[in-house]
């Protein structure tokens, strides 16, 4: 969900979409510089070079997120008057990237599983970022748009039932799985379902609940739960009503 509240505040206009890339670039640049001795590799020159490569362009753990929306950011802005057929390639190639993920449940060969912890060739800019970021930028430009609850309970169910059934086919361990296509109508469904409601919902809010996200995971591994839809779910809960409870004491001056 958290591509779509980005495009929602995306903005053509050039000296705004300036600033905000800048913004992105600081801070992402800040949080590696912040994390560069849990991902530098200092055995070699090649270590070094290999893990600088690769930990810069694709984004160091939960730090992919940053890359991609910059780059999904600079492929909107460029592509702003072919949005229709963006539209269309994203959604194509998140679709094939979907499969790509999934194929060592079809298919026999170890190369399906080395493609599934691949995550950078399934899980990048143009395959996730830009498609959700384009259903935030229809979102804003719809700004009446209204969720009933029976379609907010049928896209929890749906996406519930998807994870049911892989979950259930599952056959090794440790796969990656990040890619569920029900997001694709869960993720917009839920953004509208909570824009709409009787908050202040503000910018910063969402790029709050992004970076208290991972506190709120550490809180529960600490606990000993890790991983599964349940934690995931209530970790984005408790990241979301911590951003907004901050925002509210904001308002009032109590810090």
């Amino acid at each position: 969900m958290f591509f779509v509240m980005n495009g929602y505040f995306f903005s053509f206009d050039k000296e705004q979409f300036i600033s905000k890339l800048k913004k992105l670039f600081v801070i992402y640049t800040f949080l590696l510089m912040l994390f560069l001795p849990l991902w530098l590799d200092l055995s070699s020159p090649y270590g070094i070079m290999k893990t600088l490569t690769y930990n810069i362009v694709i984004g160091w753990y939960h730090l992919w997120y940053l890359s991609s929306l910059i780059v999904a950011s600079v492929i909107i802005y460029i592509m702003r008057n072919k949005i229709g057929l963006l539209l269309i390639t994203s959604t194509l190639l998140f679709i094939l990237s979907y499969f790509i993920q999934n194929s060592y449940l079809l298919l026999d060969g170890d190369i399906f599983e080395k493609l599934n912890r691949k995550l950078y060739l399934y899980r990048n800019a143009l395959t996730f970022a830009v498609p959700f970021m384009l259903i935030g930028i229809y979102i804003r430009k719809n700004e009446n748009l209204k969720v009933s609850l029976p379609l907010l309970a049928i896209s929890i169910v749906a996406l519930l039932t998807e994870v049911i059934i892989f979950a259930l086919a599952e056959t090794k361990d440790n796969m990656a799985r990040d890619l569920y296509v029900t997001l694709m109508l869960t993720a917009p469904v839920l953004f509208i379902f909570f824009k709409n409601m009787a908050l202040s919902f503000e910018e910063k809010v969402s790029g709050r609940v992004y970076f208290y996200h991972p506190i709120c995971e550490m809180m529960f591994k600490f606990a000993g739960y890790t991983g599964g839809l349940v934690i995931s779910t209530a970790t984005l809960v408790f990241a979301f009503t911590f951003a907004i409870v901050i925002e509210k004491m904001k308002e009032k001056n109590m810090f």
